[in-house]
């Protein structure tokens, strides 16, 4: 299903269809643990696991499961440390400095949770409805959120607080990309009917990316050092966009 190195890039994990994650030694390849989430009462097997990531410091790990539990674990001793149960099937993630965690909710909100307490810091709630997902900037101080009824808002993840929302609910779409550039200063939202633009920090559009007429877009993410663009088509073609040579 997927496999991360660690920070230090001396141990490998990964995630399996079976339900299990597992801790290697990047060297040796022994096996340093494995971890499982609960059984299905119903079914009697282990859950299948969505993703297995690291946090920043590498000394504890994050595993989401289809069940909707999502569990911390300490990488050193293999214990678990704590239990959170989402709502929505979107993965979680970390914040930088990884103390703190993001999931998204069907009732429409984005919560910030304090990775060690499960302490609630913050519900960012898109009052439209539709929610879909929600990801921390590189330096962990803001939270872009995307919607289904083709709205994208950034918030403040200090202190919740509103900053900028883009609104397309001038054609019938939806976010299929709302995610940041490397390095924080860019933002990159794309919807499925072809609005694909990229915005400074403070909302300010920069580029529109033209695609075809009738042209469905699936998937857009920036290159690297945030100069270019990838989109893939419903075609399954990709188009490489130079950032400082579109119109």
């Amino acid at each position: 299903l997927s496999a991360v190195f660690a920070p230090e890039g001396s141990r490998i994990l990964t995630a399996s269809t079976d339900g299990t994650a597992r801790l290697w030694n990047a060297t040796t390849g022994e096996p340093l643990h494995t971890f499982k989430h609960n059984r299905s009462v119903r079914t009697g097997s282990f859950p299948r696991l969505i993703s297995a990531v690291f946090a920043p410091e590498g000394g504890r790990i994050l595993t989401d499961s289809v069940d909707r539990t999502v569990k911390l674990w300490n990488a050193t001793t293999g214990d678990l440390l704590r239990t959170f149960t989402r709502t929505d099937t979107d993965p979680v993630m970390f914040s930088r400095e990884g103390g703190r965690v993001l999931m998204v909710s069907n009732d429409d909100t984005a919560k910030i949770c304090n990775a060690m307490t499960g302490g609630l810091l913050h519900n960012l709630k898109h009052e439209e409805g539709g929610l879909h997902s929600a990801v921390f900037s590189p330096e962990g101080g803001r939270v872009l959120t995307a919607a289904v009824d083709g709205n994208a808002t950034l918030w403040n993840a200090t202190t919740g607080g509103r900053l900028h929302t883009w609104q397309f609910s001038d054609i019938p779409s939806f976010f299929i990309a709302a995610v940041f550039s490397s390095d924080g200063g860019r933002i990159l939202t794309a919807t499925a009917w072809g609005r694909t633009k990229v915005w400074d920090a403070a909302g300010r559009e920069l580029w529109e990316l033209i695609h075809e007429e009738g042209q469905v877009v699936k998937s857009a993410v920036f290159g690297l050092q945030g100069g270019r663009v990838v989109t893939v088509l419903e075609d399954d073609t990709a188009e490489v966009w130079g950032l400082e040579s579109v119109a």
